[in-house]
């Protein structure tokens, strides 16, 4: 359990550090444990991601890399290919836990939120998820069926881009709103002015 925790830990420190490279600032861009509940239950979600528009996307980052060890560490290929095999089904087996927790019924809350009805499943290890895909080639697309984005550090960094070129975007929208309303008052003093 110990060494579960451990696991836990670097997981979401793998996480805290990818959203952080792509831009996103904590407290601002996305919050971390965030405390959620509904009619269903209580649930606290290791990221929520905001997105322009009042929506959030929860990433969740809590997935065992115990049997992904134990597979490197073997020695003889009987204990190599038993690990592979837990190690695949415990990468499918956490998917489908976080899909029955359908975390995007709790943020989405019309008319004030249209977030997107999928949950990302981070997996901070490149090789360890290499390994799962390659072994359990349908993993990702039964992941996309379950709405359980399945995906590496390097597989998450173009979507937080793609939040952070969002904002962008959103922040440059409100200022020119804003500069076209400074002008019409500037307009509107000047005319008062004039006359």
């Amino acid at each position: 359990q110990r060494g579960a925790g451990i696991q836990g830990r670097w997981g979401e420190q793998m996480l805290r550090n990818v959203l952080e490279l792509a831009g996103l600032r904590a407290g601002v861009d996305f919050d971390e444990q965030v405390h959620v509940s509904d009619a269903d239950g209580a649930a606290r979600p290791d990221v929520v991601v905001r997105l322009p528009g009042n929506s959030y996307f929860v990433i969740d980052s809590k997935v065992s890399m115990t049997d992904y060890e134990i597979f490197l560490a073997a020695q003889d290929d009987v204990s190599r290919a038993a690990a592979l095999k837990a190690h695949c089904e415990s990468v499918r087996r956490h998917m489908t836990q976080l899909a029955s927790k359908a975390y995007w019924t709790q943020f989405d809350k019309p008319p004030l939120s249209r977030s997107p009805d999928i949950v990302v499943m981070f997996v901070p290890l490149e090789s360890a998820y290499a390994c799962a895909v390659e072994h359990y080639p349908t993993l990702v697309a039964e992941g996309w069926q379950r709405r359980v984005a399945i995906v590496s550090p390097s597989a998450i960094f173009p979507l937080l881009r793609a939040v952070v070129y969002g904002w962008r975007a959103e922040d440059q929208a409100a200022n020119a709103r804003e500069i076209a309303a400074a002008g019409r008052e500037l307009h509107k003093r000047v005319s008062v002015v004039a006359k």
